[in-house]
């Protein structure tokens, strides 16, 4: 978990931007404390890898800004081959190339846990969402993940948490 060791009083995180390499001082706002999910394991990192940040003030919402709908407490996703499953985040496009300073954004189709799992040898947990592209082509390089990804199901979108729940098929 990225949050493991953070200083919540000189910590700040900007919101509202997709270019990360500009700061604008309203879009920045101090963190007060990190909450880390009780049940977080670092040498399992992918079971309960979540975290939240209490902010010193109250977010303001705008177009830019805008709350995530987050899903139902044991909500499960019916993961159908056709679903799209939208990875978002600054990131690298090539496995040597340099961290990116605006938004990345890749689509995928999701697979089945129990088909991802035979390709993973049995590495999928229940809480992750198992995603690839037909055919390849397409895959996440490292430090492109640390933001929510969104699965859209008929007309509504949910976000179904962290890095940790997106298992891709195929990297950079």
């Amino acid at each position: 978990m990225m949050l493991m060791g953070l200083v919540a009083s000189t910590t700040t995180i900007q919101v509202g931007r997709s270019d990360i390499s500009r700061t604008e001082d309203e879009s920045v706002y101090a963190i007060e404390d990190v909450v880390i999910h009780p049940g977080y394991n670092p040498a399992d990192s992918y079971i309960d890898d979540i975290a939240l940040l209490k902010l010193r003030k109250p977010l303001v919402f705008s177009d830019q800004v805008q709350p995530v709908r987050l899903p139902k407490r044991f909500f499960e996703i019916d993961v159908q081959e056709s679903n799209l499953v939208t990875l978002v985040g600054w990131g690298r496009n090539a496995s040597d190339g340099p961290v990116q300073t605006t938004l990345q954004e890749i689509d995928y189709y999701a697979v089945p846990n129990d088909e991802c799992n035979r390709i993973h040898s049995n590495h999928i947990y229940p809480t992750q969402i198992c995603a690839a592209e037909p055919g390849g082509g397409k895959g996440q390089c490292s430090h492109l993940s640390h933001t929510p990804d969104g699965s859209n199901q008929g007309q509504t979108s949910a976000s179904s948490g962290l890095e940790s729940l997106v298992k891709i098929s195929k990297m950079c």
